[in-house]
């Protein structure tokens, strides 16, 4: 628990950190500090999970998705019936890898060029690098509502939302939704 207080202390984090042991009272409680110190009080760069069967792809998709307005997101998995009589570590010393790029063409160009074996973009914008060579999957892993941000109190607040409640009401969203594949 050293490297974890120390973490904390420091503020700087690892991906992933996994709390067991016999003592439920230690176990939350360092639970507890590190959730404080990593999101504090931020509900919408924080989800929870509890019980074993949780949906594995929603857990990722949460995982993979940038904090909003925020240094760090947090994903706290509590009484998914891990066993540490059981838990094999060599099992996670390979695997699945993350890599960040600055823009698209990039990511696409590192897919090319093999330097990774696929990538997770909007369906939009995966439209626009469809090549034959390419294979797709046809999978949802965590649909969102969008939004349109304003400055607060700003006077353009009303006037975006005016329009985009009209375009809902008559059906042009729904129109660009399906002209442009969105579902």
């Amino acid at each position: 628990m050293q490297t974890l207080n120390q973490d904390i202390k420091d503020k700087t984090f690892r991906r992933v950190y996994l709390l067991f042991g016999d003592e439920p009272f230690l176990v939350n409680s360092y639970k507890k500090r590190l959730r404080e110190a990593i999101a504090g009080d931020d509900t919408m760069n924080y989800n929870y999970f509890e019980g074993k069967g949780q949906d594995v792809k929603e857990i990722i998709s949460l995982a993979d998705t940038m904090p909003f307005f925020a240094e760090r997101r947090l994903v706290l998995i509590d009484g998914s019936g891990f066993d540490a009589d059981t838990f094999d570590p060599a099992l996670w010393t390979t695997g699945v890898s993350f890599q960040q790029y600055d823009d698209y063409p990039a990511i696409s160009t590192a897919l090319s060029a093999g330097e990774v074996d696929a990538f997770c973009v909007d369906k939009s914008i995966l439209a626009i690098y469809k090549t034959e060579g390419r294979s797709y999957i046809d999978d949802k892993f965590s649909p969102q509502e969008y939004g349109v941000a304003t400055t607060k109190g700003s006077g353009l607040s009303a006037y975006v939302d005016e329009l985009i409640q009209g375009w809902l009401a008559d059906g042009t969203i729904d129109s660009l939704i399906t002209e442009n594949g969105l579902e």
